[in-house]
């Protein structure tokens, strides 16, 4: 039976690749899991945010599509209060900006896919 949700979300892990030293003269990455709360968006928000292709408008659009990260933790492990700093501080990454539309994207394809 198909359930019409009000303000429906979703929580998926996003594969990030994090930068770390280089060995042997490489560089290297290490994929680390963020996890992060999405809601889904509707056909007219979505083209609202038609402007992907600058850091503005894929912050918007990040910004309409994510309710949060519920399990990031500082370098003690201690978790990290999931508000608009952390959001700030996650979409100040570069290299988290593109998985996070990707798994945005992907997850909506694929609900696409089976109705």
């Amino acid at each position: 039976m198909f359930k019409l949700k009000k303000n429906a979300t979703f929580l998926h892990d996003v594969p990030v690749q994090w930068p770390v030293d280089e060995t042997d003269g490489k560089g290297g990455f290490e994929e680390v899991t963020l996890k992060t709360r999405f809601r889904v968006l509707d056909a007219e928000t979505l083209r609202m945010h038609d402007d992907l292709h600058s850091e503005q408008g894929q912050n918007a659009f990040l910004r309409a599509a994510i309710v949060g990260f519920p399990a990031v933790v500082d370098d003690d492990g201690q978790p990290v209060p999931d508000d608009d700093a952390l959001f700030d501080r996650i979409l100040g990454l570069t290299f988290c900006r593109g998985p996070l539309m990707r798994t945005y994207q992907s997850a909506m394809m694929g609900a696409r896919a089976k109705n």
